[in-house]
């Protein structure tokens, strides 16, 4: 349940002490009523604990728990309202004399008193009724408070668990299956173990197979899908690789549409399914296709989207591998061979557990008896290994505590479904109760649904899930990096520093589960017919083309989350949803329902961002309780009601990417501002003719965190800068200073800016010193001639800096000196700094000047924390300098290098970055080799014109060339074996490749070039390729495409230049051919 019994009658309770404090309660004569309800609420918080548990398999303990839980959600709803009186009266008391109108204030509403009063004493009645039934479930009393509210998260605990996967098995099963996706010839029979290979007269098409992966949830199945896409004997089998996650409530034209782009087409923003068919066989069309369908529920993304087109398109050998956890559905799809993932054996459970939790050796000896009992409780589920290790890891690495998990009665726990597993549950029970409501309320989001961490401990707020004593936002944050450390939520692999995560299915499913009773989450119009039958308190829908209307009868929501395409119509409205407390919309044209908006009385958290909204209520500023207001992305919002200035809790605004240009004058009243984004710098003219700034609103704004500002290049005078106060702001963490950019995309400036306005915002900048705490900086579109003096000097300002942004620095010459100084930066990116010609040692030191003897006194490490840099834009820059005894950046594993005029990269990023993965150069005009990179994997280099020789990277496997027509020299590259080759401009084939041991080669090139492949032996050039396992190459020309494919072993070699198969024009498709795979 989302709503933790024992939580929140905790918080409860200290709104209902709060309200009896309330002037306005004991005016309206319903005091001594709130403190029954508070005595009965206490008298009850005895059986909580015990309630909560039974409700997971007891319908009857679950029917008690629900009444329960819609009291206190009633008595909830009271307090707002008493104390919605109290701040009327505190408001009319400043404008009127005291006792005289206190008194007015009580007899001129009596019809509030009264209504008030007869609330508080249904609802007094309906808990005394529950206490009674109680003791007829003979719930055990719990002896201590149960509330953990105030329990600290163990701040000693180790980091994020890792997530190898690891095992023989697994390595096994991979073979195997690469093996049975990539052999030509179709089984005809037989069985092996945990495969069954059936013969299927059925089967529609001698070229596209399925092959199935099956299992229950949590076993493994896409773990095992993963390794098998990424093998290097599938990468050379398969033209063309699509990965699609199915979700249960998938949308057929957005299935179209990501094949279509994973296949290399272009839908051309087409909506209908007609028109999405023919673009996805033409995208396929004589191609080898593997198509990887994830997490397969039935038959119908198959039969009725993709079985038609792939089989009419794809060439001999192609393949449907799919995940599932219904073999039905496998059978149902014609799938030739069926392998049933097995669980993992004691061995290899323990060999991830001890991965896991970092044992050492001695630990590993000491706990192994205990440790192999675990994973034996886990039956073998690599999913219930992870979390119960996230339990372990709060504990003590002793034989003790893991036994005292062991001897936890979960795992005896008779009723609860077959589909649950109890390890989650396990991990659920070790969480302290507000963290079981926030972990519970996650799966709400649908499963590929990105909402970042503000937002959702922001919704967590408005639920009162983390208390009312002002330091909500920092333990909402704990608790989101609890769930990460208990592996519970999984860090997004695509976002900086964890801030997106995704919630695995069966924990998801465990966690809906368990709120069943008053949460209902909607991924298809077929579960449309639960909300004609039950009354929820929450609800997530993400399925499509839904009515508005078919809502209106859920008067009980306090949570709506609508991520599909909702339809509304004129008239439609928010006035039957009166207890509303969070509403998330994004992307939908709602626009009709503002004008009910001021209706929700309870509101405190509000996202409309992306819709089609132009206005925000006048009168928002009665809407007392809103504590998040999100409009990012409302093109059409031009401005913000003067009574927004009136929302005394506002802790987060977001106006960004609207047309938005003015603030309300007295924004300054909102002091518990948190989060402000996208804050537009504008000049204010009083009555008299002077001139304020608006930057002067936000100093008085203490509590901000996050700020991002817009438009700074209109601050006229610097000393208006100052009235911000940034440096003053203890609790800024986030910071994004921005002016209109004035750099092309390609880095040229786009006009000359006239010197003295480079000197007016060298000034206003300099009077945006932040405070040492800032973690994350951003600045963009700076046209100043230097850059601040605060940001030069870094070590002493930015002490604390962990991410570092410079976008569009127009004018700037120089680079801040010292930047290497900053101990904890792991991300640093300058992207378009068109005047920069040189980075030198003052890139590593502050003042630094440059090393000529191989001593470094100070025995400094520079960078010691970067992970990623990306220098990009500087397209005057021609020397780095980085001597090899100068130590820096020993855990950079990320480098992306563009748009610039190096003639060689410094000998001490190669002979220091020794963690370096992945290496990135583009368009770098004079660079002549890249060499002695020697932990490089993955090496891209695009449009380099002088680039002749790569050399010493021992260890690179993957290659990707285009536009390097001076490139002929190989020597060292032992362990490549797949190369993504453009070469358009040339008639011939490189030599370079004859010295290689590849496994695979993709050649985007001229249909001249193209057309002498297709004579094999007879051709001058074919033994430079010949010895290569797999060979694909394309052209096209004139709005058509050819390709040739060639396998050495088994032979064979497919071409389709003979016949000239048209296909739609694109332009550039020899770079994005050689690109697709990055």
């Amino acid at each position: 349940m989302v709503m933790i019994l024992d939580a929140f009658a905790s918080s409860l309770g200290d709104i209902l002490i709060e309200t009896m404090k309330e002037e306005a309660s004991l005016m309206l004569g319903v005091s001594d009523e709130i403190r029954k309800l508070y005595d009965t609420l206490n008298s009850l918080k005895k059986f909580l604990q015990d309630a909560e548990k039974k409700h997971i398999t007891s319908s009857y303990a679950q029917d008690w728990v629900r009444k329960l839980k819609g009291a206190m959600y009633e008595a909830s709803d009271i307090t707002d309202l008493v104390q919605i009186k109290a701040e009327e009266r505190r408001i009319s008391m400043d404008t009127s004399s005291g006792c005289f109108h206190s008194f007015l204030l009580c007899l001129q509403d009596p019809l509030f008193a009264k209504r008030i009063g007869s609330q508080i004493k249904s609802v007094n009645q309906k808990m005394d009724d529950l206490c009674k039934q109680a003791a007829q479930l003979n719930f055990i009393t719990n002896l201590t408070d149960g509330n953990g509210k105030h329990k600290v998260i163990d701040k000693t605990a180790p980091g994020l668990v890792p997530r190898d996967a690891v095992g023989k098995k697994l390595e096994q099963d991979t073979r195997m299956l690469v093996e049975v996706l990539t052999k030509e010839e179709k089984a005809s029979g037989g069985e092996s173990n945990n495969v069954n290979v059936v013969a299927n007269s059925d089967t529609e098409s001698n070229n596209v197979t399925v092959v199935a992966i099956l299992g229950i949830g949590g076993i493994g199945k896409t773990t095992l899908a993963k390794k098998i896409y990424s093998d290097q004997a599938v990468e050379d089998s398969f033209n063309t690789k699509i990965w699609l996650s199915v979700t249960q409530d998938f949308n057929e034209v957005d299935l179209l549409r990501t094949a279509i782009v994973a296949a290399g087409g272009d839908h051309c923003g087409a909506q209908e399914k007609s028109l999405l068919e023919p673009i996805l066989v033409s995208a396929l069309t004589a191609k080898k296709f593997l198509l990887v369908m994830d997490d397969i529920w039935n038959q119908k993304p198959w039969e009725k989207v993709l079985r038609v087109p792939t089989i009419k398109a794809g060439a001999r050998g192609s393949r449907v591998l799919i995940t599932t956890r219904n073999e039905g559905v496998a059978r149902e799809m014609n799938a030739v061979h069926l392998h049933h993932v097995s669980k993992l054996g004691p061995q290899d459970a323990w060999a991830m557990l001890k991965e896991q939790l970092d044992l050492s050796g001695p630990e590993t000896k000491r706990l192994k008896e205990s440790g192999m009992k675990i994973v034996e409780k886990c039956d073998g589920l690599p999913l219930a290994i992870k979390v119960v290790g996230g339990v372990l890891c709060k504990r003590n690495k002793t034989e003790n505590d893991w036994e005292k998990v062991l001897g936890n009665q979960v795992w005896s726990k008779i009723g609860l479904p077959d589909e649950l597993n109890k390890a989650i549950y396990l991990s659920y029970e070790d969480l302290v109760p507000n963290l079981k409501q926030c972990f519970v309320y996650y799966s709400l989001f649908p499963k590929d649904e990105i909402i970042g961490p503000d937002k959702v401990v922001a919704m967590w707020t408005a639920e009162g899930f983390l208390g009312n004593d002002g330091n909500s936002t920092q333990l909402g944050m704990d608790y989101y990096k609890e769930l990460i450390m208990r592996n519970l939520l999984e860090p997004h692999d695509d976002y900086y520093n964890q801030e997106y995560c995704l919630m695995h299915d069966v924990v998801r499913s465990f966690a809906q589960y368990v709120a069943r009773d008053e949460a209902l989450v909607v991924g298809d119009t077929e579960n449309m017919t639960n909300l004609t039958l039950s009354n929820f308190f929450r609800l997530s829908i993400s399925a499509n083309e839904i009515e508005w209307s078919n809502l209106q009868k859920q008067h009980s929501l306090r949570t709506l989350l609508l991520f599909g395409n909702i339809k509304f119509k004129p008239g439609n409205s928010l006035s039957n949803l009166p207890f509303l407390r969070t509403i998330h919309i994004r992307d939908a044209r709602c626009a009709t329902l503002i004008g009910s908006l001021c209706h929700l009385k309870h509101l405190r958290y509000l996202e409309l961002g992306y819709t089609n909204i132009s206005a925000l209520p006048q009168n928002i500023g009665k809407m007392k309780f809103l504590e998040h207001i999100g409009l990012r992305g409302c093109h059409s919002l031009a401005e913000l009601p003067s009574s927004i200035t009136e929302l005394p809790k506002l802790r987060h605004l977001s106006i960004d990417e609207t047309k938005i240009n003015a603030i309300p004058r007295g924004f300054k009243r909102l002091e518990n501002l948190e989060m402000l984004w996208g804050f537009p710098v504008h000049i204010i003219i009083e009555n008299a003719g002077e001139y304020r700034c608006s930057l002067e609103e936000l100093g008085p704004l203490s509590k901000l965190r996050k700020l991002k500002l817009i438009g700074l290049e209109n601050v006229p005078y610097s000393s208006m800068a100052t009235l911000a106060k940034l440096k003053t702001k203890e609790n800024l963490i986030c910071l994004e200073l921005w002016c209109t950019s004035g750099v092309t995309v390609s880095g040229r400036v786009k006009e000359s800016i006239a010197m003295a306005d480079q000197e007016q915002i060298v000034d206003v900048f300099d009077k945006l010193c932040p405070p040492l705490c800032l973690e994350e900086l951003t600045i963009g579109g700076y046209f100043g001639d230097k850059l601040p003096s605060w940001i030069m000097m870094p070590a002493k300002f930015l002490k604390n800096m962990r991410r570092l942004d410079l976008q569009d620095m127009a004018n700037c010459a120089h680079l801040p000196s010292g930047l290497g100084q900053l101990q904890d930066l792991d991300c640093l990116v300058i992207n378009r700094a068109p005047q920069i010609e040189q980075v030198g040692y003052d890139f590593f030191v502050q003042g630094g000047q440059r090393k000529t003897d191989n001593r470094n006194p100070t025995h400094a490490v520079f960078f010691p924390k970067l992970h990623e840099l990306c220098l990009q834009g500087m397209i005057k820059w021609k020397e780095w300098t980085w001597e090899k005894h100068v130590e820096a950046m020993p855990v950079l594993s990320v480098l992306n290098i563009r748009n610039c005029k190096l003639h060689y990269l410094p000998p001490g990023l190669s002979y220091q970055a020794k963690a370096l993965r992945r290496l990135s150069i583009a368009n770098v005009q004079h660079l002549n080799c890249l060499e002695n990179f020697s932990s490089v994997i993955k090496l891209d280099a695009y449009d380099n014109p002088d680039l002749e020789r790569i050399a010493n990277l021992p260890n690179m496997q993957n290659l990707t060339v285009v536009g390097c027509p001076k490139l002929m020299v190989f020597n060292n590259v032992k362990s490549l074996r797949s190369i993504q080759l453009g070469i358009s401009e040339m008639e011939t084939l490189p030599a370079y490749l004859q010295d290689t041991k590849l496994e695979q080669l993709e050649i985007a090139c001229s249909l001249k070039l193209l057309k002498l492949m297709v004579k094999k032996e007879s051709w001058s050039e074919w033994g430079k390729i010949s010895n290569i396992m797999h060979v694909k190459g394309f052209a096209s020309e004139n709005g058509r495409r050819w390709y040739i494919s060639y396998t050495k072993h088994p032979f064979s070699f497919d071409t389709n230049i003979e016949y000239t198969l048209e296909l739609p024009e694109e332009t550039g498709y020899e770079a994005n051919i050689a690109m697709e795979k990055i």
